[in-house]
């Protein structure tokens, strides 16, 4: 439990600063609404997200079938791998 509200408070946190009108109170989701609202900023966000996926399958791509092949024809070389 403990280690759950550890990771997730920041997120709601982050959520709530986020969606807070400071100047007249209560609650807004304009920051949200920027985000997409700035072509310049939507770009760079398309962009990392695909470098994000694109990381993840390469890293896919590389480390199942080196893991398969270890694990089917070098045992010794377990350790190394992991």
């Amino acid at each position: 439990m403990l280690f759950g509200l550890f990771f997730l408070f920041p997120l709601y946190a982050m959520a709530d600063f986020s969606n807070r009108n400071l100047i007249a109170g209560g609650r807004t989701g304009q920051a949200w609404a920027n985000l997409v609202a700035d072509e310049a900023l939507y770009q760079s966000i398309v962009v990392s997200l695909l470098l994000a996926f694109f990381t993840v399958v390469a890293m896919l791509v590389l480390l199942v079938p080196t893991m398969i092949w270890v694990r089917l024809r070098a045992p010794w070389a377990r350790g190394l791998v992991e």
